[in-house]
Parts: structure tokens; C-alpha cells; sequence
């Protein structure tokens, strides 16, 4: 099943598209939409809300195809909306902003859905800017469906919101910006590796698209139509449109949570990621609490297709245990995503006075904070050596000052922590 979805906006100051075509992205849409009439494929635009105000004609046009209609902000973040989005995620830690702009930005959008007779019962933010704020004041505003995280995610429902995270690397992303590397041209590679070709893109799509259906997972796909007009006139979009003949298409609002879909949060903390979720002591977002140092897991084996392990294996005493267990109830082919503490990283040297580089188990007692074990990129393999399809890599900190800072800390001792991906 594809679920096709297209961003349309009022006008981006400096983008790409916008240096060559000076207009709003509604005369690319329409033709977008006329290629995905012709192929019969179901679409979801996410519409500036002052497109709803603005071209009300070009709006009932839009309407006549087999396409539904969700908010996108009003209209970008409004003006010196680049100079305003650096200054919201520096002060307020979004682009989004504060919890008040947001709200007075999509009661706006969602009143200008209004008038034209439409109910906004999805979401998109510009930028993939939402937050926690955003998400609470979306669920107030009784929107059901949001697609902003990026990523090889299934859809998930927290809150009683289900979430869309698109897992199809995004055109604009891919085809516009960042730099041509290698490592960019991995079909399975993270949605915003960085610039490729056009084609190279569409070979990828298509490989991405190809393995979600042997998997039978939904592919959630974000094409813009002024990308497509501008890249070579939609003829590239036409050929996707022909080849996406070959899945059943749908709507946004028709995607169901996968009830057949079993992912177990363990340690899950406040997160609500999961269909099963574990953690040492009761909190909100704990379904099951177990002490899991002592425990086997209250499940049959081969029962999840996923398990979640964030900033948890640290704190595990007796990790042979948790790792014999993840395994057992994984089914073939499942997927464990874990990320833990990096025993290299240089405060651990200062606070706990460990020498840590070393491929050698850091083991110390600190009841403070329940940390028992540290661990190298040489560990977590020896742990996980039943598993298959071992990717392990450091995560950066935000921000550019720091990941040039952290370039040069020799031996990754820069780098706080670790990530686990790997398969059964």
C-alpha cells in the first residue's frame, strides 16, 4: 500500500524551487494532481492555510480531483520566516516556536479550512518543525493524523494521534540539498543522507517502496509538485506516477494502525512509542512493569516485530539475560533499535575516573543514577553476534559548533552516545 503526500506552499523565500518559478506551488499542483488522475493514484496535500484564503478558485479546482486536504501552517512561518525559524530553535528549541505562536498559527489554518468547508483532520508542519506543543495543541484542535517525523517507522498512535512518519527518502531532500557522497546513493539509508541524482532518487524510491511491500509495511511517500515541475517539467513525476500503478494507493485519513504490528518499548520511561511497553517502575507510558534483570519477558517467542531499547541497556545488571530475551521474542527478520551510553565518551573519563577506552566491559556501581554498565562498538557486537545486519554508529550532538568540535576529539571520545540496529 502507498500513501502518496505533497507539501504545497504560498511561497518560500530563497528555496530552490522559488529562485525559478516566482508564484505560490497551486498551477504546479494542479498538474501534479492531473498526472495522478490519469494513473487513478490517490493523493494528501498539506496546504498553507492563506492558500485556502487567498485562491479560493484555485482551491475548488484542486477539490475536483481524488485528493484530501490537510494544514501546513498557515503560511511558513510568515515573513522572514528563514531569519524567524533560526531564531524560534535557538531561544524556544524549534523551529515551530513558542506554544503561543503555534497556536494562534494553526487556529488560523484551521479556520481558513473552515471557510472553504473543510474539516482539518490532518497535519503537516512546515519543515517537519513540530514538537510536543504541537502535537498536544493538534489533539485539542481534534486533528487524528500526523505525518512530521522522518525515518523507518511504522505508524504508531500515541495520544490519540496516530502518527505517519514517512519512510521513502523526500524528494526535495534528496534531489536538492547536500552534497553527493557515496554513502548517500544506499538504498536503505536514512530519509535526509543528502543530495543525489533525480534518477538515482527514483531507483531508490522504487527499491525502498519494493522491500516495504515483501515486509508488509505501508510506504509513506513525500513528492512536492513544485519540485517536480521545476526539476524537468513532471517528467520524472510521470514515470514514478507508472510505476506506483503497481500498489494499491490511499488517502492519509484511510491508513489504519497496524494491529498486526508488534513493537515492545522497553525501558520505556514517559515514552509512549509501542504496542507493548516495559519499564523497571510504573510511570504513564508503561503497560507492563517488570524488573527485567531478574525476569524473563511475559511473551511467546518470535512475537515482535520491533523492539525499542533507548538509554536503557545501561542501566541492566545482568545484560546476557535482556539480550537472550530481546531475542526470543523477536520474529525472524525483526528489528531491535537500541542506543546506550558510550563508555569513550570524555565525561565519563572525568566523572567516574574509569579509563574507558577500551574494549573491556566499564563496570561500576553508581546507585545514584542506576548506571551499571558502559559499552563500546566492541561490546554491543559480542553481545549481539546472534543477530544479523549489525549496524552500530555514534550519534552527534545538535548544533554545527558542536559536530565541529567534536571532529576533532580523538577516538569518538566526543561522542556521548551509541546506536544498536540490527535484525534477528
Amino acid at each position: 500500500m502507498i500513501y502518496l503526500t505533497g507539501d504545497v506552499h504560498e511561497r518560500i523565500i530563497g528555496s530552490w524551487e522559488q529562485d525559478k518559478i516566482n508564484s505560490n506551488d497551486l498551477a504546479s499542483t494542479i498538474k501534479y494532481l492531473e498526472i495522478l488522475k490519469k494513473y487513478k493514484i490517490k493523493s494528501t496535500l498539506f496546504l498553507n492555510g492563506i492558500l485556502l484564503d487567498n485562491y479560493p478558485e484555485e482551491i475548488k479546482k484542486i477539490l475536483k480531483f481524488d485528493v484530501e486536504l490537510g494544514g501546513h501552517t498557515y503560511d511558513n512561518f510568515g515573513k522572514m520566516g528563514a531569519i524567524k525559524c533560526y531564531l524560534f530553535r535557538k531561544i524556544f528549541g524549534g523551529v515551530y516556536g513558542p506554544r503561543f505562536y503555534q497556536k494562534k498559527d494553526i487556529l488560523k489554518t484551521k479556520k481558513a479550512f473552515e471557510k472553504t468547508g473543510l474539516k482539518m483532520s490532518s497535519w503537516r508542519t512546515h519543515s517537519f518543525g513540530s514538537n510536543k506543543n504541537t502535537f498536544e495543541l493538534l489533539k485539542n484542535f481534534k486533528v487524528k493524523f500526523i505525518s512530521d517525523f522522518l525515518g523507518e517507522i511504522i505508524p504508531f498512535e500515541k495520544n490519540k494521534i496516530i502518527h505517519i512518519p514517512i519512510n521513502i527518502p523526500v524528494d526535495q531532500n534528496t534531489i536538492a540539498f547536500g552534497k553527493l557522497k557515496p554513502e548517500n546513493r544506499n538504498p536503505f539509508a536514512s530519509c535526509t543522507k543528502g543530495r543525489i541524482s533525480s534518477d538515482e532518487w527514483f531507483e531508490i524510491l522504487k527499491k525502498r517502496i519494493i522491500l516495504n511491500e515483501k515486509n508488509k509495511i505501508d510506504s509513506i511517500i513525500l513528492i512536492h509538485p513544485m519540485t517536480m515541475d521545476v526539476l524537468d517539467n513532471f517528467k520524472l513525476f510521470e514515470d514514478v506516477a507508472k510505476f506506483l500503478t503497481n500498489y494499491k494507493s490511499g488517502k492519509i485519513s484511510e491508513i489504519k494502525q497496524n494491529a498486526e504490528v508488534k513493537i515492545l518499548n522497553l525501558g520505556c520511561g514517559n515514552d509512549f512509542y509501542g504496542t507493548d511497553r516495559i519499564d523497571f517502575k510504573k510511570t504513564p507510558a508503561a503497560t507492563i512493569t517488570l524488573d527485567i534483570n531478574k525476569n524473563k519477558l511475559p511473551f511467546p517467542d518470535n512475537y515482535f516485530d520491533e523492539i525499542r531499547m533507548y538509554r536503557t541497556f545501561e542501566h541492566i545488571k545482568n545484560c546476557n539475560l535482556v539480550v537472550s530475551e530481546i531475542y526470543r521474542t523477536l520474529k525472524v527478520g525483526g528489528k531491535i533499535d537500541l542506543i546506550t551510553d558510550s563508555a569513550g565518551y570524555f565525561l565519563f573519563h572525568i566523572k567516574y575516573k574509569e579509563k574507558c577506552i577500551s574494549e573491556e566491559y566499564i563496570k561500576f556501581k553508581h546507585e545514584d543514577d542506576g548506571h551499571f554498565s558502559l559499552f563500546l562498538p566492541g561490546n554491543l557486537r559480542e553481545h549481539f553476534k546472534k543477530f544479523k545486519n549489525l549496524k552500530i554508529s555514534y550519534l552527534n550532538e545538535k548544533g554545527f559548533l558542536k559536530n565541529l568540535i567534536l571532529k576533532f576529539i580523538p577516538f569518538k571520545m566526543g561522542y556521548e552516545e551509541i546506536r544498536l540496529i540490527a535484525e534477528k
